[in-house]
């Protein structure tokens, strides 16, 4: 006879969170200061609420909730749940979901990259650049951004929800 843990081994794993974040833009350094660790690939549906999330290789499909009367003028907050595969099936599915999105009209792909970075006051943040050029840190909401003097902020950059 098998034990619980049996039944839970074929799940899907997931993460959920309150997701209350500012999108600083930035001027950055040079892009060869960085150590861009993170490889990623978005393809997100029309709406830009669902998304296929490939990571260093690995997808992931994450779905994401406006919960627009909290949002600020510098912070966007949305319910997100994300999906990550426990085996090479499910890997197969998401990237058979990503093919389906991607056949739609009004889906989307960008690429992003990111690269840790030490904040002035010591903690870690990261780097952010995509491939329609734009560059940013993020930071949720009430976290301080002591950011070494190479990097300047300048604006905020909010996603744009289609209603």
């Amino acid at each position: 006879m098998s034990d619980w843990t049996d039944d839970l081994k074929d799940m899907m794993e997931y993460e959920f969170e309150v997701e209350r974040e500012s999108r600083f833009a930035i001027e950055p350094s040079n892009i060869t200061d960085y150590a861009w660790v993170n490889h990623i690939i978005d393809t997100y549906d029309a709406s830009g609420r669902a998304r296929i999330r490939i990571k260093n290789g690995v997808p992931r499909l994450s779905l994401k909730v406006p919960l627009l009367s909290q949002d600020t003028t510098t912070t966007k907050v949305c319910i997100r749940i994300e999906f990550k595969p426990v085996d090479k099936k499910q890997e197969e599915d998401l990237l058979k979901i990503r093919q389906l999105i991607l056949a739609e009209k009004g889906s989307q792909t960008v690429e992003k990259f990111g690269a840790p970075i030490t904040k002035s006051d010591g903690t870690k943040t990261w780097v952010n650049r995509d491939s329609n050029g734009n560059w940013w840190i993020e930071a949720d909401e009430g976290v301080s951004l002591t950011l070494p003097d190479a990097i300047k902020i300048i604006g905020i950059m909010k996603s744009s929800i289609k209603i």
